[in-house]
């Protein structure tokens, strides 16, 4: 799995549906679902950081 950086959230396209009125669904989950595993990956070494001092 490939972590986000800030620039990767930043500089996502997707593209846009004009006859369903919108973006592609399935573009924005997968950003969704790959920033929330980036949070999740980081939370952990924020935990386990604040667990050795």
């Amino acid at each position: 799995m490939k972590l986000l950086t800030p620039n990767d959230i930043h500089n996502a396209t997707f593209t846009v549906h004009y006859l369903r009125g919108g973006y592609d669904t399935d573009q924005v989950d997968d950003l969704l679902d790959q920033a929330a595993a980036t949070i999740a990956v980081l939370w952990a070494e924020l935990q386990t950081y604040r667990n050795t001092i």
